[in-house]
């Protein structure tokens, strides 16, 4: 080290990093990974609606599940077939028979709190009626299948209630808690400082690179801004005399005659 200069501090030597193409790229990728694994494991997370918005999907944070049951709309009335699709007797209708017959899916339709990942969760399952054309069922078999949600389900799962705006809404099962996800709290905390350094890395690397080549031009007694030798110029010149520029190391300096 050269005499009356003084050491780098911490923070200027960490600052010379920031900017590196190598690592803003090697940390944005990071970034980029992580959070692409946390909306697709996580659908209903925050990174999950983001890349459900990105992909032009409406219902990206709906999970939709196996077939909860199946109404049949037959001349002898409504009937419940427990089973779904596996039933036998879904099995043993003929073409005719399926055109009265709407299945109820059950789909995930949770509610997060987080910056990434879900911090705090509500689970709710969004009980959809629909035939096999995914076209809407009629008044009397969704409301059949509400009958049966309030009088079989909800004595297995009393944390649910039952929640619709109006009779033309889907009926959905929403739980009364929130649960606290210790897991996404400690994910954001260490991801979170880490997309904004690559992102504050990415937008430095310009900076970084102009600040890299002023060095190496230093460093060859060259003139920062045109390139012209500056080394052994008189020690009164404190310019460049080629474009003016002002020199700030000259290296071996010759006295005036």
């Amino acid at each position: 080290m050269k005499p009356n200069m003084r050491a780098p501090s911490r923070w200027l030597l960490s600052r010379r990093w920031l900017g590196h193409p190598l690592l803003a790229a090697v940390l944005a990728l990071v970034g980029a990974s992580d959070a692409y694994l946390v909306a697709d494991q996580h659908p209903s997370s925050p990174a999950g609606r983001v890349l459900a918005w990105a992909r032009g999907d409406s219902d990206g944070d709906c999970g939709c599940r196996e077939t909860l049951c199946c109404i049949y709309d037959g001349p002898k009335g409504l009937r419940l077939l427990g089973d779904g699709y596996d039933d036998p007797r879904v099995n043993a209708m003929n073409e005719d028979e399926r055109k009265h017959l709407y299945a109820v899916d059950p789909q995930d339709d949770d509610t997060c709190i987080g910056l990434l990942a879900p911090w705090w969760q509500r689970h709710a399952l969004r009980l959809v009626t629909a035939d096999h054309e995914d076209n809407p069922a009629p008044r009397a078999v969704d409301d059949f299948v509400r009958k049966y949600v309030r009088a079989a389900m909800l004595q297995d799962t009393p944390e649910y209630n039952v929640c619709y705006q109006s009779d033309a809404d889907p009926l959905t099962l929403d739980s009364f808690f929130w649960n606290l996800r210790a897991w996404g709290i400690a994910h954001d905390a260490v991801m979170v400082p880490l997309d904004l350094l690559a992102l504050l890395g990415i937008v430095r690397i310009p900076a970084y690179l102009r600040r890299r080549r002023h060095e190496a031009r230093q460093a060859r007694s060259l003139c920062t801004k045109c390139r012209y030798p500056v080394a052994g110029l008189p020690s009164d010149a404190g310019v460049c005399p080629e474009c003016g520029q002002r020199i700030e190391n000259s290296g071996p300096i010759l006295a005036p005659a």
